[in-house]
Order: structure tokens, then sequence, then C-alpha cells
């Protein structure tokens, strides 16, 4: 790391969503050291976000019920 781990907890507190995952014995290139951690990581966090966003999407067959003309 170039900075103390602590510094990376507080700037992901402080951005929503963000997350922060220390790979030990891993270094600057953690797609290269450890390809499956990083996936697994990647596509974890996207199946969170789809589902967050699902979830607050209004469904489509209650949009524009009261509009007019429509």
């Amino acid at each position: 790391m170039i900075h103390p781990r602590d510094w990376y907890v507080e700037i992901a507190g402080h951005l929503p969503q963000a997350e922060f995952h220390l790979l030990p014995e891993v270094g600057h290139a953690p797609q290269e050291e450890a390809p499956a951690a990083v996936n697994k990581i990647i596509i974890d966090f996207w199946g969170r976000s789809l589902k967050n966003a699902c979830s607050e999407t209004t469904h489509p067959s209650t949009e524009g019920n009261n509009r007019e003309g429509g």
C-alpha cells in the first residue's frame, strides 16, 4: 500500500457504496496477482449494486397512471 490501511478505510467511509478490500500478500497489481479474488469482489459488488438499484426502481406498470391523455 502507498498509504496506511486506515487512510483507505477512512476514504471509503466518505464515499457512498464504497468498499475497502485488503488482499494479503498482494501488491500494486491485484488484478494480475490475485485475479480470482479481485473478480469475486467485483462480481459480488455488482450483484449487490444491481439488487439495490432494482429495489429502488419504480415498476413500469405503476408509472404514468395519472398522466393526462395517457
